[in-house]
Formats: structure tokens, C-alpha cells, sequence
């Protein structure tokens, strides 16, 4: 028997969305769709903020300044302590830095996405150069098992 913490979070089909407006989806967790509807991304790539007077950043987006400004408005000036990345495609990760250059939060990745980068994404091919972001680098790798808390919200 595996114990869990925290609300169960209902799955749901439908999504309601306008690209660039922050949509609470649960009690502190806000999602914003990025302006980059296509048939790997649909409605576009979602970028999650946690938290409410402090917050985390869940997958930032492609490099969009649209998507930047949607993210900071959301803020409203309220500190961005973290920025969390899933993985290196184009539509999830370039955005990273450019906000964390407008907030000074950290940026955190699974330490595989820094090793598959040198190990298994070469320049030289060309199909995963046009979807992988070769130059995210996380300030730091998180490992298995590691638990992330911000003031108002935790990872796992």
C-alpha cells in the first residue's frame, strides 16, 4: 500500500483555455497555455504555476515573449522561486532562462536531462536538434525521491 499526500487531483478530458490567460485548475495551481498550437503541442504547451503569494513554475514554455509577459502578469510582482522542467523539447524548456532572468528563481530539471544532452542528443542530428533545446542547462539536477517545498506548495 503506497501512502499519498495532498488532495487527489480529478483527471479531466476537457479544457477550458484562452493562450496567455492564467486559468486556476485547482486550489493554488494556475495554468497558462502558450501561444504554439501545432500537432506535437495541440492546444499549445502548458505551463503551470503553483503557489499563491510565492511560486513555483512547471515547464516555462517556448521561447515566447507573449508566454513571458502572460507568465509575469500572472505574478503580478510576486516572487518566482523556482522553475521546474520536464524535459528538453523546444516547447517546454527555452523559456527557462529568459524568465529566470526576470526573477532570479532557480531552475531545477531531472539530473538525466543533463547527462541525455551530452550522451544521447548530438548537433549533429539533425530531426532532434529542430526539437530538443541543446542549451538548457538547470542550475540544479534533482535526483529520484527528492522533495522540492516552496511556502506554499511541494514536489516530489
Amino acid at each position: 500500500m503506497t501512502k499519498t499526500t495532498g488532495p487527489k487531483i480529478p483527471f479531466q478530458m476537457e479544457m477550458t483555455f484562452t493562450h496567455g490567460e492564467p486559468r486556476e485548475i485547482w486550489a493554488g495551481v494556475q495554468r497558462i497555455v502558450a501561444p504554439n498550437s501545432g500537432p506535437l503541442t495541440q492546444n499549445g504547451t502548458n505551463t503551470y504555476l503553483l503557489g499563491t503569494t510565492s511560486f513555483a513554475v512547471i515547464d516555462p514554455g517556448p521561447d515566447d515573449q507573449t508566454h513571458l509577459d502572460a507568465i509575469l502578469n500572472t505574478l503580478a510582482g510576486r516572487p518566482l522561486t523556482h522553475i521546474f522542467v520536464s524535459h528538453t523539447h523546444k516547447d517546454h524548456s527555452p523559456l527557462a532562462k529568459p524568465l529566470q532572468e526576470k526573477t532570479g528563481a532557480l531552475i531545477l530539471a531531472h539530473a538525466q536531462i543533463s547527462k541525455d544532452r551530452g550522451t544521447r542528443v548530438k548537433s549533429s542530428e539533425p530531426l532532434r536538434q529542430d526539437f530538443v533545446d541543446l542549451d538548457f542547462a538547470p542550475d540544479h539536477a534533482l535526483s529520484d525521491g527528492d522533495i522540492i517545498e516552496g511556502k506554499e506548495w511541494a514536489l516530489k
